[in-house]
């Protein structure tokens, strides 16, 4: 008979504990604090270069448990009338957040590096390219090139070698019958050579200060885009450039600033 009776108390208390657990959770459900973020109306489509109009939000209520640092890159709904009036850098399809990176605004200048090695000053070189050896609008300042410079092909005229007046004068004489001596072709025709030489850091493309769709969202056309100014070193002391920045030069003067193609690097994937 006891055990019957502990074996009823026992299960009494156990749905007892079930019962109170499940309370517990529909109490705290119901008072799940939530926090509201700027989201894209369902029914609507915001085109790049489009400026953000109340109409185009909705509040979007996430947990804040759940939220976690989504405020970082998302926008608190409490925060919209900043966001009005304010242009797109892509298109915005109903029913995503708003992000930080939807309106980035180009910067007002050129801007430079913010750790420079100690006794170095940074300085910007300008270096024009082949236009077509490369996508300008998949390239954005803060990107790392190489430029490739091919040397070889015919060699610049004013390093061809001259007939002198002497010969001249010897073939009017001769009653002009007898050939011009000519360089050959191989004297006329450097051996090919490639050199690359990088990594370089992109400052600016052209007029270009940031990535081609933000330029373009703020109505601002590219222009020059095929001259890329990238970060060089020099020494205060002694005011030299960088190695690399001296082969560069050089060899951009030695091929008359032609032949220039440019290698990407990869971007960095920015820590979570």
């Amino acid at each position: 008979m006891k055990g019957i009776q502990a074996l009823i108390l026992v299960l009494g208390l156990g749905i007892a504990g079930a019962l109170f657990n499940y309370a517990y959770l529909h109490q705290r459900s119901t008072n799940l604090e939530m926090v509201g973020f700027i989201g894209i109306d369902p029914n609507v489509t915001v085109n790049a270069g489009d400026k953000l109009a109340l109409e185009h939000l909705k509040e979007v209520p996430i947990p804040r448990e759940n939220a976690r640092n989504l405020e970082d890159f998302a926008y608190l709904w409490e925060n919209r009338s900043g966001v009005i009036g304010r242009p797109v850098c892509r298109t915005l399809t109903g029913g995503s957040l708003l992000l930080r990176e939807d309106l980035k605004t180009p910067p007002a200048e050129l801007a430079f590096e913010d750790n420079v090695p100690a006794g170095k000053e940074e300085r910007i070189l300008w270096v024009p390219v082949a236009s077509n050896s490369f996508v300008p609008s998949l390239v954005s300042p803060g990107d790392r090139v190489d430029f490739v410079i091919s040397l070889g092909g015919p060699m610049p005229a004013y390093l061809v070698p001259k007939t002198s007046s002497s010969e001249s004068a010897g073939e009017e004489e001769s009653g002009g019958t007898q050939p011009k001596p000519t360089p050959s072709t191989a004297s006329l025709i450097r051996k090919s050579h490639v050199e690359i030489l990088g990594p370089f850091k992109i400052l600016a493309l052209g007029n270009r200060l940031s990535s081609w769709e933000v330029w373009q969202a703020w109505g601002k056309q590219p222009a020059n885009e095929n001259v890329l100014g990238v970060s060089v070193l020099i020494d205060k002391n002694t005011r030299q450039l960088e190695e690399k920045a001296q082969r560069l030069v050089g060899l951009l003067q030695e091929t008359g600033f032609r032949n220039v193609t440019v290698m990407l690097y990869p971007r960095e994937k920015k820590s979570k």
